[in-house]
């Protein structure tokens, strides 16, 4: 059986993504696909758009054959961590031949490259020597680079891409990469071309009400058309909340805050409301925008500041078609890891990552109510 891998948000799944399904199964003749999705929270540092089982139903009536949970905690995190969880749980099936990503430079050998440099000791060192001098990560990367790296480092995709290969190469994983060139459009562009659009411009017209469908494959748009989507307004009272209940020296134990950033959060509640006004209350050179949205968020989902250091240790199933059937019983005679699709109370015990996932999903339904899809189950 030939499998090839994806890790996706499908944060809501479009054409884009159905043309990166349809070519990996092409030109590698894949029996499966595997995808491995963020759940109710995203790497952007905000809540899905859509529940993770609604999400997941379209991938798989799109197909995918079997939807794999990303833990929160790589899910609500940066591009390395995110790279770092999904490849480590299509590396413990032991199945997976190939792993498929999407970039905007499909040469591999100049993504392989950058990844290895990216990955060398010499260069660790010279990025945090840099960061000392408190310019933010990609300011302090850039300087280690050429002009032509650098315009490769540039492009959203392309830093995935790269991450997605250093995670490989750091396990030594046997799983092929296979990277397919975006089509039409840029991750960040807000305007369409064609029938493809960003997931930026997506959820720019869904903000606006405007008609998404032409971008859509219409299992997809079924889905959802009736459904209103979830922003990250829905959580400003939230997240205003735990942090005037929080100290500085609490904190200081989530991810990414370090070096006084503390007391910026602690300050900048008393005079901001929103996670918006609150993220650009403290956003400057050294801390990114989007950083201190997946910060504010790892703080309302109370997600240990080391548990993302931790290699998954489950793959919990989100979806799967009548294939996926098959795969999962050939996958539960290979992977190193359970494959659970009705996890029990024994499960959340075992595996701390999977009560995290259970919570982010209970305050996603709790602040959301029906909006997104009131869902806690597989959807068939």
């Amino acid at each position: 059986m030939k499998i090839a891998g994806i890790i996706a948000e499908y944060n809501p799944f479009h054409n884009g993504h159905l043309y990166q399904i349809e070519k990996t199964k092409k030109e590698l003749n894949s029996d499966c696909i595997i995808a491995v999705m963020s759940g109710n929270f995203v790497m952007r540092g905000e809540p899905a758009l859509f529940n993770k089982f609604l999400r997941a139903k379209s991938a798989v009536l799109n197909g995918v054959d079997l939807v794999i949970e990303l833990p929160v905690p790589y899910a609500l995190s940066s591009a390395e961590y995110f790279a770092r969880g999904g490849v480590s749980i299509l590396n413990s099936l032991n199945s997976v031949d190939f792993i498929s990503f999407g970039a905007e430079n499909d040469n591999l050998a100049s993504l392989s490259s950058l990844a290895d440099k990216l990955n060398s000791e010499k260069i660790k060192t010279k990025v945090k020597e840099n960061q000392k001098e408190g310019i933010p990560v990609f300011s302090a990367i850039a300087r280690e680079f050429s002009h032509e790296e650098n315009e490769i480092l540039k492009m959203s995709n392309n830093i995935l891409a790269i991450n997605y290969l250093k995670a490989l190469k750091e396990i030594n994983s046997p799983i092929t990469p296979f990277p397919v060139k975006r089509k039409n459009t840029e991750y960040n562009d807000s305007l369409p071309k064609d029938n493809f659009i960003s997931a930026t411009g997506m959820r720019e017209f869904l903000k606006e009400g405007k008609d998404i469908s032409p971008f859509m494959p219409e299992a997809a748009y079924n889905l959802i058309k009736d459904i209103s989507p979830v922003f990250e307004e829905e959580f400003d009272k939230a997240i205003s909340y735990i942090l005037r209940i929080k100290s500085p020296d609490e904190l200081i134990k989530y991810p990414d805050v370090s070096e006084g950033l503390e007391n910026l959060m602690a300050k900048a509640v008393r005079e901001a409301f929103t996670v918006k006004e609150i993220a650009g209350f403290i956003k400057s050179k050294r801390y990114a925008y989007t950083r201190i949205k997946r910060i504010l968020f790892n703080i309302l989902l109370d997600i240990p500041k080391n548990e993302r250091e931790k290699k998954p240790g489950y793959a919990r199933v989100l979806g799967f078609s009548e294939r996926g059937k098959e795969l999962m019983a050939y996958l539960n005679k290979r992977s190193e890891i359970p494959i659970i699709t009705n996890p029990t109370r024994s499960h959340y015990d075992l595996y701390p990552g999977l009560s995290l996932d259970l919570k982010a999903s209970d305050i996603y339904s709790i602040i959301c109510g029906k909006k997104g899809g009131n869902l806690n189950k597989i959807l068939l």
